[in-house]
């Protein structure tokens, strides 16, 4: 067997990374039944196969790899749903899935140093949490300083399509820059040729085509590649200086005191955009000016600005977006309605239907297990718009204690008060 010089090429050669990846997966499909039977495109190669027959699993893959005519197989693009919005996402086999899977791991463990500290998105150790509290900290310093104007200027983009839209020539080049890649004989043409794989759709396996653009959804190796392609990106409005710059996947902003700097800043952007063959959705662009006292031409006057699902204050405060709060009151009124619909039809006393109150309100507020509002446990935000939301939840509890059990707003209110519900607040 050839010998590897290449610390990532020795370790996508070790059996090791191969064996901890199928415990993941088969400890993730377990669960599931008939999960380690079921197996995507090729019905004999399931889970459960594999992990009886691992040994000469992982021995053909590290066999195939080396051979300079390796080629990942056909996939399957279907077309998903997700939220209203139709995506394409492509089905591998498990054992492409796997050697992927591999592969992405080890590149992200040596690339841990490689990005940029204003990249948040699909890192270890970073995400919204760090990313909304570094926020936070540059705009309270920003309205702590002494200065005659107060003004922030406030630059928001998102890529169009990102994924879709990276040219393969162009991440090519990127990833043979990257010293840590480009002495790689071994993981780095794999890599090349993970976003090049044919697929087909429908049932017509005969018919397949190559990927031209873009890298297929689905697959493991896509938060890697899409935080590396806007990498120069990071780079640029990164290192300006009295300014703040963060991106989340294709979702990044930019903040600075001077609108010179601003404007200079959207004409990098635009530059950089057009070098990597993508383009800004014009729907999202966000140009606005916070504490302004006069209108600007070019960007909007605002009092708050949105990003990763959070609503940013000048003053540093954080919270919610708007319509997380709308989305949990509607599921927090049906549930509670339901339930003190089905109690008062229960022929319980007094005593018996204040402790299913207790407990039933408290599991229907339980906020672990609502999405719309885990920011409020996370963020430990404490502004008013928190507060507003509990005074709504605790009068619509009362209100309808008193429509469904038939008891007087005082008798309502002597039970909420007998009981110890969270609050979002704290």
């Amino acid at each position: 067997m050839t010998s590897y010089g290449h610390t990532l090429d020795r370790a996508l050669m070790n059996k090791t990374i191969y064996t901890d990846i199928l415990e993941q997966l088969m400890l993730k499909h377990a669960s599931v039944k008939g999960g380690l039977r079921k197996s995507p495109l090729i019905k004999e190669l399931s889970l459960e196969w594999i992990s009886e027959n691992k040994d000469l699993f992982i021995n053909a893959i590290k066999d195939s790899i080396i051979k300079t005519d390796f080629e990942f197989s056909i996939m399957k693009r279907i077309d998903l749903n997700t939220n209203g919005k139709m995506r394409e996402i492509y089905i591998t086999n498990f054992a492409d899935r796997i050697l992927l899977m591999a592969i992405q791991n080890l590149i992200s463990l040596e690339l841990s140093n490689f990005h940029s500290p204003h990249l948040f998105s699909f890192r270890k150790g970073y995400g919204p949490k760090k990313a909304a509290s570094i926020l936070s900290k540059f705009l309270k310093d920003q309205s702590e300083k002494k200065v005659e104007s107060k003004e922030l200027f406030f630059i928001g983009r998102d890529v169009s399509s990102y994924g879709d839209s990276i040219d393969h020539t162009v991440m090519d080049e990127i990833l043979d820059t990257i010293p840590e890649l480009k002495e790689s004989s071994l993981i780095l043409p794999l890599l090349k040729k993970s976003y090049r794989a044919e697929f087909y759709s429908g049932n017509d396996h005969e018919v397949a085509v190559c990927l031209r653009k873009g890298i297929p959804s689905g697959s493991p190796v896509v938060p890697l590649l899409e935080n590396i392609y806007l990498r120069e990106l990071d780079k640029q409005l990164g290192d300006i200086a009295d300014s703040f710059y963060a991106r989340y996947g294709d979702d990044f902003i930019f903040l600075t005191s001077s609108e010179e700097v601003a404007k200079n800043a959207i004409e990098k952007t635009n530059k950089i955009m057009t070098k990597l063959k993508l383009t800004i959705s014009q729907k999202k662009i966000k140009n606005y000016v916070l504490g302004a006292t006069k209108q600007r031409s070019d960007f909007q006057r605002k009092d708050y600005f949105e990003w990763i699902g959070i609503t940013f204050y000048q003053s540093g405060m954080y919270s919610f977006r708007p319509k997380h709060k709308k989305e949990y009151k509607k599921k927090f009124r049906q549930e509670t309605g339901n339930f003190t619909h089905h109690l008062s039809k229960s022929g319980l006393d007094a005593k018996q239907i204040a402790e299913c109150l207790n407990l039933g309100f408290n599991e229907i507020n339980d906020l672990k297990k609502i999405p719309d509002v885990q920011k409020l446990i996370v963020l430990r935000t404490h502004i008013q718009n928190t507060k507003n939301l509990d005074k709504d939840c605790r009068e619509f509890l009362v209100r309808t204690m008193c429509k469904t059990l038939k008891i007087t707003k005082r008798e309502a209110w002597k039970l909420f008060r007998s009981m110890k519900l969270h609050s979002l607040e704290y």
